[in-house]
């Protein structure tokens, strides 16, 4: 990327100020707010080493990668998605688009970064940047890919838990709804698309929890690091965007796509990811205090209530630096 025009920056305000008005203005919880003011944004899928059972890879990832990464420079927010296989069953209702894919084409987790500045964003990009990241994912990865969010059009909708620091299992059924496109649309209007049909309907449903769209770049392929971890995606298999959508107990998946009819003729591919855990490291460009202690070290401490070692004197003589605080 090169030199921002601020032409385009006037263009994005005036497009997000449009978006804002067909959301109802109650939803704009502080957990949107924050993270709909992310200068960029991308979207890491992740694909576990074959020869690691797979419950040793989400532990690794979540307890001594997670805290390692949020130590990085420029990371306004980061998230990691932890998924269930696909599951086809929940929109049995859609017809004649691909709702599964083998196990081995689904992705086992997303990694959610969002970047401070478009700077950051892209110094993170350049190869000493993706060397270091490597030489940890060696241990525990197979394969990932990187697809940045069009923004402003990739925002979050709704997010009623409104809890910055949320880690663990979902409270209610959360779902990551991967589509693919039909390839004669450009991504572009593939995102209005979701955008009028979907996001904005849904962002009326009561019964939503959370609601939160990524219209994704495509991916470039890149070469196998030296430690073997592959940056490959067929571009028939990528994903165009994905949505991120948090449901009361009672509410079927499959309710939400009733309203639109056209869908057979803009969606080639929905995969349905259950997602099992989510785990917060960054928010608003602070480590969480899961992001300095890690998971397991953060959950005792709010176990036992131990204030003391969140303080700021004991985490600042330990890490060098605070928590985010709300």
């Amino acid at each position: 990327m090169g030199i921002i025009d601020s032409n385009d920056l006037y263009a994005e305000k005036q497009i997000l100020c449009k978006m804002n008005k067909k959301i109802n203005p109650e939803n704009d919880s502080y957990v949107v707010k924050t993270e709909n003011r992310a200068k960029v944004v991308a979207t890491f899928f992740a694909w576990w080493k074959k020869s690691l059972e797979k419950e040793f890879a989400y532990q690794y990832w979540r307890d001594i990668h997670g805290p390692w990464a949020a130590r990085t420079p420029g990371f306004y927010q980061y998230r990691q998605l932890h998924l269930e296989h696909v599951d086809a069953s929940l929109l049995s209702n859609l017809k004649d688009i691909e709702l599964d894919v083998p196990k081995v084409d689904q992705p086992n987790g997303i990694a959610n970064i969002f970047y401070s500045s478009r700077i950051m964003a892209n110094l993170l990009r350049m190869p000493f940047a993706k060397k270091i990241a490597d030489k940890d994912n060696t241990y525990y990865v197979g394969r990932n890919t990187y697809q940045r969010a069009q923004l402003p059009i990739s925002r979050t909708y709704i997010d009623k838990i409104d809890r910055p620091e949320y880690n663990g299992k979902p409270d209610n059924p959360r779902y990551i709804l991967a589509f693919k496109k039909n390839k004669d649309i450009e991504v572009d209007d593939f995102g209005n698309y979701l955008v009028n049909e979907f996001c904005t309907i849904w962002s009326q449903n009561q019964q939503i929890q959370r609601l939160r769209l990524e219209v994704l770049n495509r991916h470039t392929d890149e070469p196998t690091s030296p430690n073997g971890v592959r940056h490959n995606w067929k571009e028939d298999k990528q994903y165009n965007a994905w949505i991120e959508v948090e449901l009361s107990n009672e509410v079927p998946v499959s309710s939400l796509f009733d309203s639109d009819k056209s869908y057979k003729n803009k969606i080639t591919g929905l995969h349905v990811y259950p997602i099992k855990e989510i785990y917060t490291f960054v928010f608003k460009g602070k480590p969480t205090l899961v992001g300095l202690r890690g998971y397991q070290a953060a959950t005792l401490i709010d176990t036992m209530n131990s204030d003391f070692q969140k303080s700021r004197k004991i985490l600042k003589s330990l890490y060098k630096k605070d928590i985010y605080r709300r």
